[in-house]
């Protein structure tokens, strides 16, 4: 069962890093009851969260995953990402995932948004 997270985790995670991201790789993996929660936003289902994503604030270069620690049906990833947004420059993600029959349900992300909101606010 954990290896089972991790390796959703990890599509999740893998997915920002894909030059050409589609959609269906996250409806796949995300629960239609999906929740996000981060200091940008909160969303209440997968299909607003990957409709969201199409704005790409955070212009993901690359993501170095630190650790993935899983227990049961819950996960924590610990990661950077580096932003092509010199702004933004590189953030320090922590990310606790629920999953249920094999789909991630809920996703809170915790992080220092303050360059983001900047380079946003810049937009």
């Amino acid at each position: 069962m954990n290896t089972d997270v991790k390796k959703l985790v990890q599509a999740y995670l893998h997915f920002f890093t894909q030059e050409k991201r589609n959609p269906k790789v996250l409806q796949e993996i995300l629960s239609k009851d999906f929740h996000f929660k981060s200091p940008l936003g909160e969303f209440f289902t997968a299909d607003t969260f990957i409709r969201d994503l199409q704005r790409d604030v955070l212009a993901i270069q690359k993501i170095n995953i630190h650790q993935i620690i899983t227990d049961q049906n819950k996960a924590c990833a610990l990661y950077e990402v580096i932003s092509s947004d010199p702004d933004i420059g590189t953030l320090r993600f922590s990310e606790w995932f629920q999953t249920d029959n094999g789909k991630i349900t809920s996703i809170e992300s915790t992080y220092d948004a303050t360059d983001v909101r900047k380079s946003m606010a810049q937009i």
